[in-house]
């Protein structure tokens, strides 16, 4: 099981290796950047359930969140689509 300090680690070397990729822009490290941004993302995520030892009201909050975000993309990106049709 991860700990908060190695997830912390994992985040200060996924950054290092955003910090690095950054510094040549050619599209193979766009895409590596994109990556890591997902990667620390998620990182983010864990550390967050972790330090709340998951409690129902974060749970709660997560399960909210995520269904704002897909009414949101169904709202924004699928039903112009099928009205358009």
């Amino acid at each position: 099981m991860k700990t908060i300090k190695k997830l912390q680690s994992e985040m200060d070397s996924v950054k290092s290796e955003i910090e690095n990729y950054q510094k040549i822009d050619t599209p193979e490290n766009i895409r590596r950047v994109k990556k890591c941004r997902t990667r620390f993302s998620h990182l983010k995520w864990c550390k967050q359930y972790i330090e709340s030892n998951p409690t129902q009201a974060f749970l709660e909050k997560e399960r909210d969140r995520l269904s704002n975000r897909i009414n949101k993309f169904l709202e924004n990106y699928i039903e112009p689509v099928m009205a358009n049709k």
